[in-house]
């Protein structure tokens, strides 16, 4: 029998070599990510591998969204990312955000819906202040509090996005698209 390491201590290995030249919060942020990975498969949940990143991905089932945990200064956040190629993000966004109410209930918490109109991708997230990086005492709090909300957006929203069809979207979404196309 021949023993390899798995291919999660090779990731976490080859970021740890990464961090060596890395800033002191991203090397923060890889241990912080670490302890959430060990959190989530203790509970026998997955979690991507650990990176010294602000943030960690998760699917929702469909390319061009993702559900991201974030450490921002002080605080976390878990956001849905809307940058589809398949549909055009904006009208994905404002179909989404016409049931947030809807949305919110099923969460049992609301979310803040950000546009982002300079931009081509669009958010909605929730926020979680005073949870400073460096308060490590606090860590399997914070861990609990993300995936739990990571686990409820996913379940809210996953059903929502997977069965998304243009015909859904509305009918300046198809105008949206085509005149995004080159003429």
């Amino acid at each position: 029998m021949i023993c390899r390491p798995n291919d999660w201590s090779r990731a976490v290995r080859e970021e740890a070599a990464k961090a060596e030249g890395s800033s002191p919060r991203q090397v923060l942020q890889l241990r912080f990510w670490s302890a959430f990975r060990d959190f989530m498969v203790e509970r026998g949940q997955r979690a991507p591998k650990p990176s010294s990143q602000s943030w960690q991905s998760f699917s929702v089932g469909r390319t061009g969204f993702a559900l991201e945990a974030v450490i921002r200064r002080a605080e976390l956040a878990v956001r849905l990312y809307i940058i589809c190629e398949d549909l055009p993000p904006k009208a994905v966004f404002r179909y989404l955000e016409a049931r947030k109410e809807q949305i919110h209930a099923a969460l049992g918490f609301p979310l803040d819906w950000q546009e982002l109109p300079e931009r081509k991708g669009s958010v909605a997230l929730v926020v979680r202040p005073q949870c400073p990086l460096d308060e490590e005492s606090r860590w399997a709090e914070y861990h609990d509090w993300l995936a739990k909300t990571v686990a409820r957006m996913t379940a809210v929203l996953r059903p929502l996005i997977v069965n998304l069809q243009e015909s859904d979207l509305p009918a300046a979404a198809s105008e949206e698209a085509s005149s995004a196309l080159p003429a």
